[in-house]
């Protein structure tokens, strides 16, 4: 029996993926490595282009969750000095780091 041979494209709730366009190998498989999904969930199919031998096939959704890799922060500020008088320059300093 013949196996499939030409492309398969990604879409992202029906769209289609830029660059995420695989051709089949010799037994019919594919593989996409694709990393700029945006967070939350996407509806990802897989759509056959068919050839001479095969209708065009799309895959079932394959729901694929991305999480937010925004890391928690805390930001500390001091003045100098403190108190103050009216007119007088004063400095404020701080910095911001990951927390926990």
């Amino acid at each position: 029996m013949p196996v499939p041979t030409g492309t398969v494209q990604l879409l992202n709730n029906g769209q289609p993926i830029a660059g995420a366009v695989a051709t089949l190998d010799a037994n019919g498989n594919f593989s996409i490595n694709y990393a700029q999904l945006p967070v939350g969930a996407n509806n990802i199919t897989a759509q056959y282009s068919g050839d001479a031998n095969f209708d065009p096939s799309t895959s079932p959704v394959d729901v694929q969750v991305v999480n937010s890799v925004l890391v928690k922060t805390a930001t500390s500020l001091s003045s100098t000095p403190n108190p103050s008088n009216s007119g007088d320059s004063v400095t404020f300093s701080g910095a911001v780091t990951a927390s926990a």
